[in-house]
């Protein structure tokens, strides 16, 4: 969350702004300066949080939000609850590389507002150079595949209005997606429409968040010995892909369908293989997923956007795992006297406590 909010004293003269009702000046400014701006101009700002931080009610507040809209001050998406402030880079431009490195993430989590999105991705390009940090590149090349799927077939997205965007986008099918990323030889135009039609309305929300699994993810790699079945019968080790459904599953279980990603990042299959090759298995990794997820919902943040984020956590929580099955905890009697797992406490306890820890062992025996 940033300290402070820069606005210019030209905010007042700009035509945007001089003909709006005094309301929608207030939301204007809370949208430039508020707790949940950011340094691109784009990020979630749902109803609630207006009607709460200005002690509004709903209607001042959605009355408000759409002057702004009208005026070609904001855009926003219904679906996402984000907005966007066309102009806002044009004033706040990236300072320096290193700023530029911090809103990758910014942008990323930004993909989920796809009414929006394109003219985010224009507002961007002068901007580019700023992702450039010493010789390394962090300009994301999905953001320029989304831009181009959007936009396909669509005027200006980067026009006042939403409403071609937000039509366009309900229109988009996976196929869209597919046909834009690579296109299919003759041969495979056939089998790809019926894989399609197949997957075009998922019945479940895991199956919506996993349906672009394979046309943004790298490839699954070739399974090694490792990933197999051992021979004694031993529980299979999961792939990287059940991996990564598990986390996009985690997500909507805490945050809601709305807040599922679009696709998995571009990393996430070589760190799920990293995982897998630490140790961990499938209920390890979806149980830090939920505890991590819920602790990101608790304090109002938002969703984690890639398994980067549990690059320690999952390892750790391997050796964790290990430590407490070869080092069973020992039982403290009353009297500060330990005892190994499985013995039973000296005597001289009351007639109940010996009860209770014979009850106590008889159900760990079973």
């Amino acid at each position: 969350m940033r300290i402070y909010g820069k606005v210019k004293i030209a905010f007042w003269d700009d035509d945007k702004i001089k003909g709006l009702p005094d309301a929608a000046k207030l939301l204007a400014l809370y949208c430039l300066t508020g707790e949940h701006s950011n340094a691109i101009g784009c990020f979630r700002l749902p109803l609630g949080y207006i009607e709460t931080d200005l002690r509004w009610d709903k209607d001042k507040a959605e009355s408000a939000l759409a002057c702004l809209i009208d005026s070609g001050f904001a855009l926003y998406d219904r679906d996402s609850a984000y907005i966007f402030m066309p102009r806002y880079l044009e004033h706040n431009p990236i300072e320096n590389s290193r700023v530029g490195k911090m809103c990758v993430q910014l942008i990323n989590a930004a993909m989920r507002a796809r009414a929006i999105f394109p003219a985010l991705w224009q507002a961007l390009q002068p901007q580019k150079h700023r992702f450039v940090l010493n010789e390394s590149d962090c300009w994301n090349t999905e953001w320029d595949t989304l831009y181009h799927t959007l936009s396909k077939g669509s005027t200006s997205p980067s026009s006042d209005t939403i409403s071609h965007t937000v039509s366009h986008t309900a229109s988009l099918t996976l196929s869209d997606t597919v046909s834009s990323i690579s296109p299919l030889s003759p041969e495979t135009a056939e089998t790809s429409q019926s894989s399609t039609a197949t997957h075009t309305e998922p019945d479940t929300v895991s199956d919506r968040v996993f349906s672009t699994v394979q046309d943004f993810a790298p490839p699954e790699p070739e399974p090694h010995p490792e990933f197999r079945n051992d021979d004694d019968g031993a529980r299979a080790k999961p792939t990287p892909v059940a991996i990564i459904r598990a986390f996009d599953e985690a997500i909507v279980q805490v945050f809601g369908a709305n807040l599922a990603r679009p696709w998995p990042h571009g990393e996430d299959a070589t760190i799920a293989a990293q995982f897998i090759a630490a140790g961990a298995t499938l209920e390890l990794c979806r149980e830090v997923f939920l505890r991590h997820l819920h602790s990101h919902q608790r304090k109002g943040k938002h969703p984690i956007g890639s398994l980067a984020y549990f690059r320690s956590a999952i390892p750790d929580a391997v050796k964790d795992r290990e430590y407490y099955n070869n080092h069973p905890p020992q039982e403290v009697s009353h009297d500060g006297n330990t005892h190994g797992a499985g013995r039973r406490p000296r005597s001289g306890h009351d007639a109940f406590t010996d009860a209770l820890v014979e009850v106590v062992h008889e159900r760990g025996g079973h």
